[in-house]
C-alpha cells in the first residue's frame, strides 16, 4: 500500500439502503478516451483513490479541485498526463462525473 502525504480519501453518505452507501470513492482508468478515467465506488476500502485539494486561480472563491492521487500505472495514452482532476465528462449525451486532465 503506497501511503500519499496530505491526501484525503472519501466515502458516499446516503440512505442506508442504498448499496453505495460508505462505498469509497477512487479511480478507474478507461483505454477508450484518450485521457481521464470513470469515478468508481467501491466498498472495499483498499481500493480507495487518495484526492489531494488544490485552490488555484481557476477556481472560483470558495471552491477547490480534486486532483487525484492514484498510484496505479496508467493505461499507454495517458502516461504523459501529469494529473487528473475530478469533472464531469459527457459520454452519449449523458452527464457523467470521471477524471479529466485540467483545463
Amino acid at each position: 500500500e503506497k501511503r500519499v502525504p496530505d491526501t484525503y480519501t472519501f466515502r458516499l453518505c446516503g440512505p442506508e439502503a442504498s448499496q453505495w452507501h460508505e462505498a469509497w470513492l477512487s479511480f478507474r482508468p478507461v483505454n477508450h478516451l484518450a485521457y481521464g478515467g470513470w469515478l468508481g465506488a467501491f466498498k472495499d476500502p483498499d481500493r480507495a483513490c487518495p484526492y489531494k485539494l488544490l485552490q488555484d486561480s481557476s477556481c472560483p472563491s470558495g471552491a477547490f479541485k480534486l486532483l487525484c492521487a492514484w498510484s496505479g500505472i496508467p493505461p499507454p495514452a495517458q502516461r504523459s498526463v501529469t494529473g487528473l482532476y475530478l469533472a464531469e465528462q459527457q459520454f452519449r449525451g449523458q452527464g457523467f462525473v470521471g477524471h479529466a486532465p485540467d483545463s
